[in-house]
């Protein structure tokens, strides 16, 4: 890790201040007990550009190097507490008519001029949720009854890119780039599905042609993950908001990636957008099981917990499954599975380091260089 000494000498190269400068402002550094040795620097959770704004953090053997910055004290709780309860009375009083513009008035007090990091997430999800309101009114009025579900959701999608993108802008909210970039992924996949079902004259392409609607669902989930890895990949030291935006990318690609594999795989044995059988077969669970600890193993390399969590209900319901198929006696099937999937999430989360160690051993030079590396 660097050294304080070192790092005065890398502004020194950069010109941020003067060689006859370094020595004199290292010596009043220490003597505040200002120290980077063996420390990481990691960005503000909002801030300028995708670089951020540094802060230091100690590191120790247990160093998370996955957690969003989003919360800084007990007073970004208290005042998104606040936030919450006023947007909800509003929301109450005249929906989301007065909620947005309540919502854009707080974030240009408590994010744009304070710059608190858990209210901008909390009013974030705020700005979404308005839109998604006032969004299902408005395309419920321009779209005819008759039009097919593919091109309602096109419809229903088609500002959120830009919203999103204008509110990033503003902003600078990680969350806000992420479900930009998840909305502008959905927006692609309604106009291909919305094209097909025009070309094809049918009213819900999921139920006519699933396996096509679902391949398509699939690839757009593919990329979506790539765009996740790209923001990874350009900060494997998870030192910058990059690290951020693909932590939030990652929170919506693994239950999606993980939906479309599985609705692809029970194709004829499911009906609507369930993506596996109400009552499968032992056969079924199990390769429900292999799929999730394949998002588990994905999740272990990339240093991505989400690919473990997001298949955490479908592991237990497959569990569960094989009990009933092989008519075991036990006195009760479901707290047997949730001890197993809690020991397994256990394991997997205390040993996370080691497992992935383990791992890392057998991965290739050169997608090693790539990945987080090991702490």
């Amino acid at each position: 890790m660097a050294s304080l000494k070192s790092i005065l000498g890398e502004a020194v190269s950069a010109g941020h201040i003067g060689a006859e400068q370094a020595g004199p402002l290292e010596s009043f550094l220490s003597g505040k007990g200002v120290t980077v040795s063996g420390a990481v620097v990691q960005p503000s959770a909002i801030g300028g550009g995708l670089e951020g704004d540094a802060s230091v953090v100690a590191e120790d053997a247990a160093f998370e190097t996955e957690a969003p910055r989003f919360i800084r004290g007990f007073h970004d709780i208290l005042i998104t507490i606040g936030l919450i309860v006023a947007l909800v009375g509003a929301s109450g009083l005249e929906s989301a008519f007065l909620a947005l513009p309540l919502t854009l008035v707080l974030a240009e007090i408590l994010v744009r001029r304070q710059r608190l990091a858990l209210p901008a997430v909390a009013l974030t999800i705020a700005f979404v949720i308005s839109v998604m309101t006032i969004m299902q009114t408005v395309t419920e009025d321009l779209v005819s009854p008759e039009a097919s579900k593919a091109f309602f959701v096109l419809v229903y999608l088609s500002p959120y890119p830009l919203l999103l993108g204008l509110f990033h802008w503003r902003y600078r909210v990680p969350l806000s780039l992420a479900l930009a970039i998840f909305s502008l992924v959905g927006l692609a996949a309604a106009l291909i599905l919305a094209g097909l079902s025009e070309f094809l004259d049918v009213v819900d392409l999921m139920a006519t042609h699933r396996s096509l609607a679902v391949s398509i669902l699939l690839v757009m989930a593919i990329g979506l993950f790539a765009i996740a890895m790209a923001f990874d990949l350009r900060d494997p030291e998870r030192r910058t908001r990059r690290s951020d935006v693909a932590f939030w990318l990652h929170l919506v690609t693994a239950p999606s990636l993980l939906w479309t594999m599985l609705a692809l795989v029970f194709l004829n044995a499911i009906d609507g957008l369930s993506f596996y059988p109400e009552q499968p077969d032992a056969g079924q669970a199990a390769l429900v099981i292999a799929i999730v600890a394949c998002f588990m193993m994905i999740g272990v390399i990339i240093d991505r917990r989400a690919f473990v969590t997001s298949g955490l209900l479908s592991l237990g319901y497959a569990i569960y499954n094989i009990f009933r198929s092989a008519d075991l006696a036990l006195d009760s099937y479901v707290f047997v599975t949730l001890i197993l999937v809690g020991v397994l999430v256990l394991t997997i989360g205390v040993g996370w380091a080691y497992i992935r160690g383990a791992i890392f051993t057998l991965l290739p030079e050169p997608l090693k260089t790539k990945l987080p590396p090991l702490r």
